[in-house]
């Protein structure tokens, strides 16, 4: 693109323009209307003790007609002094007595004089026939009465619009204050002023106009009416210290005045107008123009950084960038006045750089047709060489030019087509019509067309029957005047670009292993279900589905069994569900569906439950049977929720609830789930503080052998005593800490606590017994574990045999080798190992054969039946005769019943524990337990 800079002789006239204007008043109106525009979004303080009480229609309707009687205004001064205001100002003009009532005058003069803070009125009047102005003042017992008198002159601009004020007028070179000034001055304690008498306008000298830095929308002064102030507590109460301005706004009392705030709006009374000034005085508010010399130095360098954005190659580029420093400089004006409160006139700054662009744009317009010339030269060769087929025709629409990519999309040459018509040479056919039906190329060659085809896929069918699929893109081609020469016709060969487009697209909204709508796809989907629910007035339901120990199929034959069983699983899915339905992999194990005009709970509950049980049936995977559950979650449309996002959240909290209570289900979403994950967030806090707080604490159950007169050991189990809630059962906190890895930490500090105890029980002479600790599958997999139990049993000495470790047969799915490798490292150090609640996992006999293991605990759950059920006894015998065989201990856990005592004393068991003889005990009571086994106290 052609650069297009702007001349040094350009840049100087334009900041000789800039001068000019600066130092006249040509563009005054454009700077008063910025002005107006800063002043509405400038943000003033407003100072909060000020108040403004209002002689408003209110007050009229109670008190009557204006004027009233000066005994009245007397008694609202008593009242203000008795809550020692700060100062008043009267915008009240006393100037002559009051008509049969002296002594109405003489209580004012005195209320007036009790206050001591009164400011009164110095009001202009213009004098008849004439254009001269004159003063008139209070009485004279009320102007001596009063602390000051101020003058209320207010200044019209030429549009009639109030922007300053006089500070002050001159009498005989004697200043008079402007009113909001004398009641600040008062107020601040400073000198009085002498009280005024009428003087005719050319005794009165007026200093340099003040800008008011007036509050806008967003801030307004306190107001309070006449009446209320006169005979409500609660409202005079309020004006205690305060600054007190009294005037009249009701309608046709007094005057209103246009303000730049104000010009869409009621014009303000000289009541608030007075309030405007004192709160710029209060908070110290001024507004100062900028001096000549700044004025006209910011003006010029913004029209030279106007220049050099002009100076920029791309044209549109230097078009923004101009507009930006236009914009900059109106905003320079805004930021001066909001920060600094400086008023800069950008007219002429403004005037100077619109002046510089019509220069850049009449020497920009003087390169672009030397340009268009070159170019011109151009265009023939460029279309022969493109790679799309170009075909133009003439005004009537018969083809006058081809490049070789149309001869070869058409199989025509430009010699043999010169002269026919477009729908003799472009067959097109529409892809997305069932039908063959050629598209009517000539029926958009009219006047009215600039874009005559939409740019989507289309057929073209070429000379020899081929199909091939294209882009078309039609154009008028406009002579200088603008009037149609002809048409130019683009067409792009995306055959191959359609191809990837559709496989892209499948790939963008399809999961690649299962084929199943990923979350895009499935989000576009579940929002069209509702809002075609929305308009039926029908419903639909959410499943959020999770399967259930799918990572020991991952771990145990390994992650590409578990994809071919995902891709099974995801037909099984989409079995179940109708054609109005979508299904979706959510992520990992994850899937959820989308069920359409579903009228009750129990047509989702059906569904749920077909395909519950339809992935129950058992998956052939790398030749082997697996079997596999669901979790299912339910929300429903519209009664759980009509958005999206919480009805898939209400699905996931319900398919987390079922888990907990015990998978392969389904349930849906209640209020009381969301309680129940509250509940389970609190507890999963209070978890993490835990252990900080010192609230585990390890108990004991003692193990005793099958005569119940030998201590054999000791059974560590953590539990919990919450500071607010007592003891927490390990039900509810084992399974969390499990999820969120806090059962590492928790584990690790039970370890330490039971080698510290050991260590002091040896201390105290008791030994001769071991001490179990449970090893979660989480903590068992820890790369260091084998390390930091080394670590323990050196540090607190513990001697060789005394622990124990108990892990779960769940740790035996994982990689066999490194298991056996761990065990190992840790029998090493003298630490024995059992197997806990033998029986219900899935270890082999080849596996527990191998295995370096000490002992094996029968679970309790073939205990509780021992005596009246053959198949628990069965099984039970079993598992002590294995251990027997492979020369391991046994240990029987969950003894309750002298029954079931009786039974396991017919076999050669190693060790009992359970209630029958002792529950756990804390370490004060095993404390006492072994003193009176020294004692020789059996129990």
């Amino acid at each position: 693109m052609t650069k297009f800079p702007i001349s040094h002789s350009s840049l100087i006239l334009a900041v000789f323009v800039t001068i000019g204007l600066t130092y006249s008043d040509y563009l005054r109106n454009w700077d008063i209307f910025i002005y107006d525009w800063v002043v509405r979004l400038t943000k003033h303080t407003v100072h909060s003790d000020i108040v403004l009480v209002e002689i408003d229609e209110k007050s009229i309707r109670q008190l009557g007609r204006w004027p009233w009687s000066r005994r009245l205004h007397a008694r609202l001064l008593d009242r203000l002094t008795s809550v020692n205001v700060n100062a008043v100002g009267m915008d009240i003009l006393f100037a002559e007595a009051e008509q049969g009532d002296s002594q109405g005058d003489r209580l004012l003069a005195r209320a007036i004089a009790r206050n001591g803070r009164v400011v009164l009125p110095l009001a202009p009047e213009l004098q008849p026939n004439t254009t001269q102005q004159k003063f008139i003042p209070p009485l004279l017992e009320f102007a001596q009465a009063a602390a000051s008198v101020g003058h209320t002159e207010i200044r019209l601009e030429e549009d009639n619009v109030v922007r300053s004020v006089f500070l002050w007028l001159m009498e005989d070179g004697y200043p008079w204050p402007y009113f909001a000034q004398a009641v600040w001055r008062t107020g601040n304690k400073s000198i009085n002023f002498p009280h005024a008498a009428g003087h005719d306008v050319e005794h009165w000298q007026r200093s340099e106009p003040v800008a008011i830095p007036f509050i806008n929308s967003s801030g307004k002064l306190q107001k309070i009416s006449y009446v209320d102030v006169l005979s409500d507590d609660r409202f005079l109460n309020r004006l205690e210290g305060r600054w007190v301005l009294i005037g009249m706004t009701a309608s046709g009392l007094g005057q209103r005045f246009p303000t730049p705030v104000t010009v869409n709006t009621t014009p303000m009374s000289g009541l608030e107008l007075h309030g405007q000034v004192l709160n710029a005085l209060l908070n110290n508010l001024s507004i100062d123009k900028l001096n000549h010399p700044s004025q006209l130095l910011l003006s010029c360098l913004l029209v030279v950084l106007a220049s050099r954005t002009q100076s920029i190659r791309m044209p549109w580029i230097g078009l923004l960038g101009s507009v930006a420093v236009l914009i900059c400089t109106v905003l320079s004006a805004y930021i001066l006045m909001n920060r600094v409160s400086i008023w800069f006139s950008p007219a002429s700054s403004l005037a100077g750089q619109l002046f510089l662009h019509a220069l850049w744009t009449a020497r920009r317009l003087e390169f672009a047709d030397l340009y268009l010339a070159r170019e011109k030269k151009n265009t023939a060769t460029i279309l022969k060489s493109v790679g799309d087929g170009v075909v133009a025709t003439d005004a009537d629409g018969y083809i006058s030019f081809m490049n070789p990519v149309a001869e070869r999309l058409t199989g025509y040459s430009f010699e043999e087509v010169r002269g026919r018509t477009l729908n003799e040479v472009v067959n097109l056919m529409d892809g997305y019509e069932t039908s063959a039906r050629f598209y009517d190329l000539d029926g958009n060659c009219n006047p009215d067309i600039s874009s005559g085809i939409e740019q989507k896929p289309l057929f073209l069918i070429n000379r020899h029957g081929a199909q091939i699929a294209v882009r078309i893109t039609m154009n008028i081609m406009p002579n200088d005047q603008g009037v149609r020469e002809g048409y130019v016709l683009a067409i792009s060969d995306i055959s191959e670009t359609l191809q990837i487009s559709r496989q892209m697209t499948h790939l963008a909204t399809h999961d690649t292993l299962t084929g199943l709508p990923n979350r895009v796809l499935f989000s576009d989907r579940l929002n069209k279900v509702l809002a075609q629910a929305r308009r039926d007035r029908s419903g639909a339901a959410i499943f959020f589905m999770d399967l259930d120990h799918f990572k020991k199929i991952n771990d145990s034959l390994g992650h590409d069994a578990g994809d071919e069983l995902l891709k099974h699983i995801a037909l099984r899915l989409q079995s179940c569900i109708r054609s109005v339905d979508s299904a979706a992999r959510w992520g990992g194990d994850e899937f959820v569906v989308i069920l359409a005009n579903v009228h009750h709970s129990q047509s989702a509950a059906e569904v749920a439950e077909k395909i519950r049980l339809a992935c129950s049936e058992p998956f052939v995977i790398q030749d082997k049977l697996l079997y596999i559950s669901f979790s299912i979650g339910i929300s429903l449309f519209p009664q759980d929720a009509e958005q999206e996002e919480n009805l898939m959240r209400y699905a996931d909290t319900a398919m987390y609830r079922v888990k907990a209570l015990g998978r392969n289900r389904y349930g849906f979403y209640s209020p009381e789930i969301e309680k129940w994950t509250a509940e389970r967030l609190a507890l999963e806090a209070d978890l993490h503080q835990a252990i900080a707080k010192q609230e585990f604490e390890v108990f004991y159950q003692p193990q005793w052998d099958l005569w119940g007169k030998r201590l054999v050991g000791l059974e560590a189990l953590l539990r919990w005593r919450h500071e607010e809630k007592g003891f927490i059962s390990p039900d509810q906190f084992i399974g969390l800490a499990e999820e969120t890895g806090l059962i590492i930490p928790i584990g690790e500090w039970v370890i330490a606590d039971v080698c510290r105890q050991v260590r002091a029980w040896s201390d105290d002479g008791f030994t001769g017994f071991t001490v179990s600790v449970n090893l979660s599958p989480r903590q068992f997999l820890q790369t260091n574990l084998a390390e930091s139990i080394t670590q323990l049993l050196t540090e607190h000495k513990i001697p060789e045999g005394v622990i124990k470790l108990e892990i779960t047969e769940s740790v035996l799915t994982d990689d066999i080798d490194t298991v056996i490798d761990l065990l190992t490292r840790i029998r090493s150090q003298g630490v024995s190992i059992a197997i806990d609640d033998f029986g219900t996992g899935y270890s082999s006999l080849n596996l527990l054969r191998n295995l370096p293991i000490d002992q094996l605990k029968v679970d309790k759950c073939f205990v509780k039946n021992v005596a009246t059920d053959s198949g628990d006894a069965a099984i039970a015998k079993a598992i002590i005769t294995l251990a027997n065989n492979l020369e391991l201990s046994v240990v029987i856990e969950g003894v309750e019943t002298a029954t079931q005592l009786a039974f396991f004393q017919n076999f050669a068991c190693d060790g009992i524990q359970g209630y029958f003889f002792n529950k756990p005990l804390t370490v004060d009571e095993v404390n006492s337990l072994l003193a009176d086994r020294e004692n020789g106290e059996q129990k």
